[in-house]
């Protein structure tokens, strides 16, 4: 069992706060969020869709904490 990993991809989209209508807005969130993760947050196909990307994880408490600190800083980024 020593040598399993895991990794999670999560993709959210990007919400107007008033109407929750999808806002094509990766332009805008994108540079912030790269700042505030690194590599670990990449545009999609769509521009109202912004992924994120787990570090390789031994533990799921390290998934849980990789995703939390991740979600974190993303929607920090799309404030």
């Amino acid at each position: 069992m020593d040598g399993l990993t895991v990794g999670v991809e999560e993709e959210y989209q990007l919400l107007d706060a008033d109407t929750l209508e999808l806002v094509p807005g990766i332009s805008e969130v994108l540079p912030t969020a790269v700042a505030a993760v690194g590599e670990q947050v990449e545009s999609e196909l769509h521009q109202s869709q912004i992924e994120i990307g787990t570090a390789v994880c031994r533990t799921l408490d390290d998934v849980r904490a990789e995703l939390t600190r991740l979600r974190v800083r993303v929607a920090g980024a799309a404030e």
